[in-house]
């Protein structure tokens, strides 16, 4: 099997760990996320893989989620809107 298959079912393994954890809540996507993802991405424009943290961020808000504990601090610096806590 290639390298690829092996990637994805060691991510697959990973986002199943999480989904496991104690008090871990996963977000619906509701309507509005598209049209904060875009007023999102017309003050910050991104490239690459960074447009995942837009979307991310988009359902943050569009679930009025306003902190996230994460390792990625300056992912999400940036949005004044967000507070951003390091375990």
């Amino acid at each position: 099997m290639s390298r690829a298959f092996f990637r994805a079912q060691e991510a697959l393994g990973a986002i199943k760990s999480l989904l496991e954890l104690p008090g871990a809540t996963v977000l619906p996507m509701p309507a509005d996320v598209t049209s904060h993802w875009l007023e999102l991405l017309g003050r910050h424009p991104v490239r690459g893989g960074a447009i995942f943290d837009l979307q991310f961020i988009a359902t943050m808000m569009a679930n009025g989620v306003e902190r996230i504990c994460t390792f990625n601090r300056q992912d999400f610096e940036g949005f004044p809107d967000i507070q951003v806590l390091t375990p």
